[in-house]
């Protein structure tokens, strides 16, 4: 299940850097958007049933966040140093960082995808399934001894 479409890249980058991404590998913002979903499922199978019955807006924002940073480092070496004068993918670098923690957050149970409910969708992780067959020896068959 994708968690963004290409347009919810474009607070994050202009559409010419998405267009150029595409121009250079076609295909690649798509491939990204996939990918960033596979890590998000990998961050929240564990404590949710997948795929979710609706996209949260806060993982919305994290896959924007995390493919727009992907697709600008497809096409450019600046959003691997911060320190760099003139760097305009700072603040995009920032709010990288900050997905991926919200996501460490919601993996730990910080943070709940659906606050306010009784989190149907949630598995419980602490929960014990214990299968075990019948027992030879009842009470009944022992008071016959």
């Amino acid at each position: 299940m994708p968690y963004c479409v290409e347009t919810d890249l474009t607070p994050y980058l202009l559409a010419d850097y998405i267009t150029a991404a595409n121009n250079k590998t076609p295909g690649i913002v798509a491939e990204h958007i996939t990918r960033v979903s596979e890590q998000i499922d990998a961050y929240i199978g564990e404590r949710y049933t997948l795929p979710l019955p609706a996209v949260p807006g806060i993982l919305n924002w994290a896959a924007a966040v995390m493919t727009a940073y992907r697709v600008i480092g497809s096409i450019t070496s600046l959003v691997s140093t911060t320190g760099e004068t003139g760097n305009e993918f700072v603040y995009l670098q920032g709010e990288y960082k900050r997905a991926i923690r919200m996501l460490e957050d919601i993996r730990d149970g910080t943070i709940e995808l659906f606050p306010g409910t009784d989190d149907k969708e949630r598995q419980d992780d602490k929960a014990v399934s214990v299968s075990t067959p019948p027992r030879t020896f009842t009470d009944d068959l022992l008071r016959r001894y």
